[in-house]
This record gives C-alpha cells, sequence and structure tokens, in this order.
C-alpha cells in the first residue's frame, strides 16, 4: 500500500504491506488507549481471494479510513 503523509511543514510517502499497517494500528492502540483511533474499524486478514478486485478495493478503502 502507498501511504501518503503530509503535516504542516512536511510531506513524504512511503510504501508498506498490509501486515505492517496492521502492526502499526495495533501499535497506536496500545500507545493512546483512550484515544479516538481505537474506534476506527481495520480490515480483517483475508486469506483466499485476496488478490481480487473487490478484495483489494475494499481493503484500500478500509485501510484508509484510519489514516
Amino acid at each position: 500500500y502507498f501511504v501518503l503523509i503530509e503535516t504542516l511543514l512536511h510531506k513524504w510517502s512511503v510504501i508498506y504491506r498490509f501486515s505492517q499497517l496492521e502492526r502499526l494500528n495495533q501499535l497506536v492502540k496500545v500507545k493512546y488507549p483512550n484515544d479516538h483511533y481505537k474506534l476506527l474499524p481495520f480490515p480483517g486478514k483475508v486469506w483466499f481471494g485476496n488478490t481480487s478486485d473487490t478484495v483489494v478495493k475494499q481493503r484500500q478503502l478500509d485501510i484508509e479510513s484510519n489514516f
């Protein structure tokens, strides 16, 4: 996944695997347990059919809703 990160002063892009984004999500939840962030859904692992256009697009939309 291609992730574009923007702050007031900087802008950069990085490429992450789904597992890396999932781990980042877990770490943020642990570090900020009382934050509203924990209420955002994160897509589950898809074991079969995970390369179909429909699954990829839905996962992308779900991930984008977290960032």
